[in-house]
């Protein structure tokens, strides 16, 4: 069997880095600053049971939305957003307040 790969993206160079983390939702946007600018993020709404994805290779306005019954759906209302230090003052990433629901537990990953 041939297995599709594609090298340049898929190669760490020894260097990976990964932060884990939580929050409780406020309706509030919140910024988290990682140190490193991410290629990936995965927000969990653990109260709703809710996964948002985010890859390098999405337009930061998109996420992949997959809903408890296993729906995927994409959403483009900007609900995760990386950030880099040529835009802004830290690397990290964005979740918009409408991401950030009220009362609802989150917890998130980022590599990079």
């Amino acid at each position: 069997k041939e297995m599709a790969t594609d090298s340049a993206n898929t190669q760490s160079m020894g260097i990976v880095n990964m932060a884990t983390g939580g929050f409780t939702g406020a309706d509030a946007a919140v910024e988290v600053t990682l140190g490193f600018t991410p290629r990936r993020v995965e927000l969990i709404n653990i109260t709703d049971k809710i996964v948002q994805i985010w890859t390098r290779d999405m337009a930061d306005t998109t996420t992949l939305n997959i809903a408890a019954d296993g729906t995927a759906t994409a959403n483009t209302s900007t609900l995760v957003e990386a950030t880099d230090e040529t835009v802004d003052d830290f690397r990290g990433f964005h979740v918009a307040a409408g991401a950030a629901v009220n009362a609802k537990v989150y917890v998130w990953t980022a590599w990079g």
